[in-house]
């Protein structure tokens, strides 16, 4: 098994999961060659926040309401609700460890 050191899997609080029922893994990558700032919004009494580097892959689990903000020097640059970051299991082949963006 290869292990790619591009892909990184944020830790989630433990109050995340308490205060919300409907957790969503999600996956966002930085298609860009600047670093950027991501913090999760909509989300009561939690800070989420993480740096991601160029063409670094971020999975993450997150309410399926909340937004992921991504931030270039302090400034908003998109707004992305989580739902369109989410992940699920593949259909095809018989691979149980194949993964593919949510539609």
């Amino acid at each position: 098994m290869s292990v790619n050191i591009n892909q990184t899997v944020a830790p989630v609080p433990r109050a995340i999961s308490s205060e919300c029922d409907r957790q969503i893994l999600c996956c966002y990558t930085n298609n860009t060659n600047q670093i950027q700032n991501l913090q999760l919004t909509q989300i009561p009494n939690i800070q989420w926040q993480r740096v991601i580097f160029p063409r670094e892959r971020l999975m993450f689990e997150a309410p399926k309401n909340s937004n992921l903000e991504i931030h270039l020097n302090d400034t908003v640059m998109a707004v992305i609700p989580c739902f369109q970051l989410q992940v699920g299991e593949s259909k095809s082949g018989n691979d149980s460890s194949s993964w593919k963006m949510a539609s």
